[in-house]
């Protein structure tokens, strides 16, 4: 499915990932162009390049979390062993990179993105649960945030079960708020929806209920 509505910026599009390498690429490069890229390196090797940056970046913060261990010992006089030191560090990013290249994709299904010449600028996940949707992802270039991010939020909603509820962080209530989003209390959620948000934890929670258009 496609949007061309008149809301989008000349050249620009809606429509929902498709599951092939390709796209998973351009999500991955958001918002380069992989064309430049592509002519080079096979499009199968970037993507094991993107998973395993992405393990890289998973393996930071357990990094950061020895580092501090590795001085307190140092601070405490204790006995250090630097063969562990750096075994254990590679050890944690041996587990990240795994945990990189074997993490779900099934949210991917439920992926719509904003392309323009061939790259995605924008992409959000709404996801339905059965007798609700949950708004679980949202990333606009900052360059467009204002022309493409409301469009691509009110084209997922047409789509999606009703009621849709989004965690928001507090700098975005507004934003939802002028699409139809207005709070809610979490002991008005759904049953099936309370028990969603109290193992996720939640900021600020807003619902969108109106099955019109907004």
């Amino acid at each position: 499915m496609f949007d061309s509505s008149p809301e989008l910026p000349e050249g620009f599009r809606i429509r929902r990932l498709q599951l092939n390498d390709r796209d998973r690429l351009r999500l991955y490069m958001m918002p380069n162009d992989p064309r430049h890229v592509l002519a080079l390196v096979p499009i199968k090797t970037m993507i094991i390049l993107y998973k395993i940056g992405h393990g890289v970046v998973l393996a930071i913060v357990p990094w950061i979390a020895l580092y501090f261990v590795t001085m307190l010992m140092v601070i405490s006089s204790l006995s250090i062993s630097w063969l562990w030191i750096g075994m254990s560090w590679f050890l944690l990013l041996g587990i990240c990179v795994i945990a990189a290249f074997t993490m779900r994709e099934d949210w991917l299904q439920s992926c719509w993105v904003v392309e323009q010449q061939e790259r995605f600028v924008a992409y959000g996940v709404l996801r339905p649960y059965g007798s609700y949707s949950v708004l679980e992802w949202l990333q606009v270039h900052p360059k467009w945030a204002r022309k493409i991010g409301s469009t691509l939020v009110k084209t997922m909603l047409r789509e999606a079960p009703k009621p849709v509820y989004v965690n928001s962080a507090i700098r975005a209530v507004k934003f939802y708020t002028r699409l139809g989003f207005h709070r809610v209390r979490f002991k008005e959620l759904l049953p099936d929806a309370q028990q969603h948000f109290r193992s996720r934890g939640v900021a600020t929670l807003l619902i969108y209920e109106d099955v019109q258009d907004s």
